[in-house]
């Protein structure tokens, strides 16, 4: 036999589904915005670190 669900059972489901949508668009604003926010400092990072000259008499291993 087959379960009819209720109309109550229907609104459930559908703040469930709501609610798991939210998170994960939550989620999805945070990390483009961690994005937006490091990929300029990390850019001028490895630009300023390609200048990088080794310091003379150091030993290196």
């Amino acid at each position: 036999m087959s379960h009819t669900p209720s109309e109550s059972e229907l609104e459930e489901i559908e703040l469930l589904e709501f609610t798991e949508g939210a998170i994960k668009t939550t989620m999805q604003a945070a990390l483009l915005g961690t994005l937006i926010a490091w990929t300029p400092s990390l850019f001028m990072l490895a630009y300023m670190a390609r200048d990088i000259q080794p310091v003379p008499g150091e030993q290196h291993d």
